[in-house]
């Protein structure tokens, strides 16, 4: 028998060994170009403004939508993916949801191995979530559907900081911007909000923006190792979203002191911090300034659910009013 026919072909083969060539794709999709790009196709506008309906009941919006994901009724989230999948990255097609989630186990294999060097250097940084297997945490984030939680969040901190409209809103360290997408996707109000988005130059980050392309009110913030990460706009905010980043900062109390300088009066700094011994992609750096962060924020900011930030412990969601 000839045995030629039987192979195995381990190169790159755009499904599950997709090889990502990231500098390209942000310098073939900009991120302020993609922003300009024109809105969403007209079926998928369609599902939003209903999503989004004012005259509909918030509850039975997201009842919706949560029913119509897990039965696969409304697929616009996989639909709107492949076409960055295969337009963007060079993918081979997706048939259906269930490729995609094989390939999110199937990258999950890879990502295992993954890990920040003990180093302060932001290039070292950068390039350890840039690695080929990092394409798994844009294809977890994007099936680890949150939006019911997340509309809560963002509600909830913007009736603390006292802007239901109008509010400027950052999401530090975003990824695919959850925060952002589902207000945008769910609160009608959120048309008159302002919405930065930071983050290094990672995939998640980079399909965030093309996913909200024709948005006139986000803004987009590629941290770049060259300034150490640091975020250069200086326009104040009303709220600071930092979910389950400060566990990865290079300079995690610089991070927070900064975030304290953009904050207006009584603005909202909503964050965790994870504990940690920063092993695989935590930071060392996060380790040794944990208690000095924690410090800082509880003598700055008043916590009107929790009385006390404990270094000892992982701290989950807080709500951290700024003090006049």
């Amino acid at each position: 028998m000839n045995e030629s026919i039987f192979y195995t072909k381990l190169g790159a083969n755009g499904f599950n060994n997709l090889e990502v060539d990231l500098s390209r794709i942000y310098e073939h999709y900009p991120l302020e170009k993609m922003l300009l790009q024109q809105q969403p196709p007209s079926a998928l506008r369609l599902r939003r403004n209903f999503y989004a309906n004012p005259l509909i009941p918030l509850k039975i919006r997201l009842q919706t939508w949560q029913l119509a994901f897990r039965s696969q009724l409304d697929i616009s989230w996989f639909e709107e993916f492949n076409r960055y999948w295969t337009g963007v990255l060079g993918g081979r097609p997706l048939w259906s949801p269930e490729d995609l989630f094989f390939l999110k186990n199937s990258y999950r294999v890879k990502f295992q191995q993954n890990t920040l060097p003990d180093t302060e250097d932001a290039i070292t940084h950068l390039h350890a979530w840039q690695r080929p297997e990092m394409l798994y945490s844009l294809l977890h984030l994007l099936t680890k559907k949150t939006f019911i939680s997340d509309v809560h969040i963002m509600r909830k901190a913007l009736k603390l900081a006292g802007k239901q409209r109008g509010a400027t809103i950052l999401e530090y360290g975003c990824g695919l911007a959850p925060f952002t997408y589902s207000a945008l996707k769910f609160l009608n109000s959120s048309r008159h909000n302002i919405f930065h988005l930071a983050d290094l130059a990672s995939l998640p980050y980079h399909y965030a923006v093309w996913r909200l392309r024709g948005q006139a009110n986000v803004r987009p913030h590629l941290l770049e190792p060259e300034s150490g990460f640091a975020f250069k706009s200086r326009e104040r905010m009303d709220v600071i979203f930092c979910i389950q980043v400060f566990e990865h900062l290079n300079k995690p109390l610089e991070t927070a002191q900064l975030f304290h300088s953009l904050l207006n009066k009584n603005g909202l700094l909503v964050f965790d911090f994870l504990l940690t011994k920063g092993e695989g992609l935590d930071s060392i750096q996060a380790v040794r300034e944990r208690d000095q962060v924690l410090d800082f924020i509880y003598a700055n900011f008043d916590l009107p659910e929790q009385p006390k930030l404990e270094p000892t412990k992982g701290v989950d969601l807080t709500f951290a009013r700024k003090r006049a």
